[in-house]
């Protein structure tokens, strides 16, 4: 059967959920060094998220997820679950920008 020339083009493939501890632990180091990055630009939008965490708390949280997760867990009288469920809703919202 022939195909048009674009069908036969190569699709790009995502690459692969990590499966090894290895990797699994490379790209969570790697999501927490992005978040470290852009922490200051998301300081202002995490000040109005989560008015409960003092500001000077979210100023030492430096990009540090698990610690904002203990933060809102602790202000909020939250579960761990929900804190870290908050976190990811957080960061998802503010994508790297390139």
């Amino acid at each position: 059967m022939n195909l048009p020339e674009s069908a036969e083009s190569p699709v790009a493939v995502a690459p692969a959920p990590p499966r090894t501890n290895k990797q699994i632990k490379a790209s969570s180091i790697s999501n927490e060094q992005a978040a470290q990055k852009r922490w200051k630009l998301m300081l202002a939008d995490a000040k109005a998220a989560f008015a409960k965490v003092p500001p000077e708390d979210l100023t030492r949280v430096n990009g540090n997820l698990h610690v904002l997760a203990g933060l809102i867990q602790l202000r909020y009288h939250l579960s761990r679950e929900d804190a870290d469920q908050q976190v990811k809703q957080f960061i998802d919202q503010h994508p790297v920008v390139a």
